[in-house]
C-alpha cells in the first residue's frame, strides 16, 4: 500500500519504505525514490526526530506549526504600531482656532492684502503679480519646492511662529503603541505557550515577585520538558546510539558479550540522556526539600545528585573523600578557619 504520506507499508500496515522526491543536479527533473525502512544490517534507514501529535505517528505536521500564522499577526501588529509612531512624530504640532472664525490656509490667504499669497509664487499654477521681478517663461512653469528648515528629523529643529489671534498651537497627539497593544500580545502568547504546556512567564522570561507562583510555573513547564526529552531520546537518541554501539561492536572497539541476545542488548543498550538540571529559585529551600524527601525513603542520594546537576553518587562520594583527605593533609588535619564579619569589623 502507498499513502499520501509518503510511505510504503504492507498488507499488515507495517512500514516498509519511503518514498523521496529527488532533483537531478544536472536536468533539475524530480524524481520519486524508493528508501526501504530497515537497511541490510536491520537498522532503520530513516529516523523522525519530533514530537509526535498521536501515537504511532512517524511523520506529520511538527507541532510548532500551529501557531505559525499567530506569530505573523503578532508581528504584523508590532511592524504597523511601529510605523505609526513614526508616522506621528513627523507632524509635531498642529494650530488650534479657538475664534469661532473660519480658518485660512497660510499659503492661500492673501494675509489682508499686505503682501502676495505664497501659493502666487508655489505651486501648480505660479501666477506672480505684475510687478513681480525675474519673472521668466521657466519661472511660470509648475514648481514643486521644499520650504527650507522644515525637516524635523534633523536633530536640534527649531520653529518660531507667530500664531494669529484666536489660534493656539498645540502638539500633535500620539497614540502608538495602542492601549491594548502588550494585552493583545499577551493574550496571543498566553494562548501559544498553553498549547505547548508552557507559561506566559516563561516564553516572556516576566516573573512575578511570588516563590510559590513562580515555583509552580517552572515545574509545570518541567514536566512538560521531560515528557518532550523522553520523545526525543526514545524516537531519535536511543536509535542513533544503538546504530553507533553496533557499529563499534562491529569493528571490534568495543566488546560487548551477548550483543547478539535481544535481553542481553537491551541491558548493554540501558541508558538514560542527560540533560539541563531543572532550575530552582531559592537553592536553599530546594537542598531542604531534598534531605527531607531522603529522610522519608522517597529518594535516594543518588536521585537527588542526578536531578541537581546530572552527577553520580557514587563518584561525588568517591571524589569528595580523596579532595577531603588532600585537604587535611594540607592543613595538618586542622579544620580551616572560618572568618566572620565580627572578625573584620574595625
Amino acid at each position: 500500500m502507498d499513502g499520501l504520506d509518503g510511505i510504503v507499508r504492507d498488507a499488515n500496515g507495517k512500514e516498509i519504505a519511503y518514498r523521496v522526491n529527488f532533483r537531478d543536479i544536472k536536468t533539475g527533473a524530480m524524481s520519486w525514490k524508493e528508501i526501504p525502512a530497515v537497511g541490510r544490517s536491520g537498522r532503520p534507514l530513516f529516523l523522525h526526530g519530533f514530537e509526535p501529535e498521536f501515537a504511532g505517528q512517524s511523520r506529520g505536521y511538527p507541532s510548532l506549526i500551529n501557531f505559525v500564522q499567530d506569530l505573523q499577526n503578532i508581528l504584523d501588529l508590532s511592524l504597523a504600531e511601529c510605523q505609526k509612531a513614526i508616522n506621528q512624530s513627523d507632524v509635531v504640532f498642529t494650530l488650534k482656532n479657538n475664534s469661532g472664525r473660519d480658518g485660512e490656509d497660510p499659503f492661500l490667504s492673501d494675509m489682508g492684502g499686505a503682501a502676495p499669497r505664497p501659493s502666487d509664487f508655489f505651486g501648480n499654477n505660479p501666477t506672480p503679480p505684475a510687478g513681480a521681478e525675474n519673472v521668466t517663461e521657466e519661472s511660470l512653469e509648475p514648481l514643486y519646492s521644499e520650504i527650507p528648515h522644515t525637516d524635523f528629523r534633523k536633530p536640534g529643529s527649531t520653529g518660531v511662529f507667530s500664531v494669529p489671534s484666536g489660534q493656539e498651537l498645540v502638539p500633535m497627539g500620539s497614540t502608538a503603541p495602542g492601549p491594548v497593544f502588550d494585552a493583545f500580545v499577551n493574550n496571543i502568547f498566553s494562548f501559544i505557550a498553553a498549547s505547548q504546556g508552557s507559561s506566559i512567564e516563561v516564553v516572556t522570561n516576566k516573573f512575578s515577585s511570588n516563590y510559590s507562583a513562580s515555583r509552580a510555573t517552572l515545574i509545570l513547564t518541567w514536566r512538560v520538558a521531560c515528557q518532550q526529552r523522553y520523545c526525543l531520546a526514545t524516537n531519535f537518541l536511543y536509535p542513533l546510539y544503538e546504530a553507533w554501539l553496533g557499529e563499534e561492536i562491529a569493528k571490534g572497539t568495543i566488546l560487548a558479550p551477548g550483543w547478539s541476545d535481544p535481553v542481553l542488548r537491551l541491558a548493554w543498550l540501558k541508558a538514560r540522556f542527560m540533560g539541563s538540571s531543572q532550575p530552582n529559585i531559592d537553592s536553599t529551600k530546594e537542598a531542604v526539600a531534598a534531605l527531607a524527601y531522603k529522610n522519608l525513603g522517597a529518594e535516594t542520594l543518588s536521585d537527588i545528585a542526578l536531578a541537581h546537576n546530572g552527577s553520580s553518587f557514587k563518584s561525588n562520594v568517591s571524589r569528595l573523600a580523596k579532595e577531603q583527605a588532600a585537604l587535611n593533609a594540607a592543613i595538618g588535619n586542622q579544620a580551616p578557619t572560618v572568618v566572620g564579619k565580627e572578625n573584620n569589623d574595625e
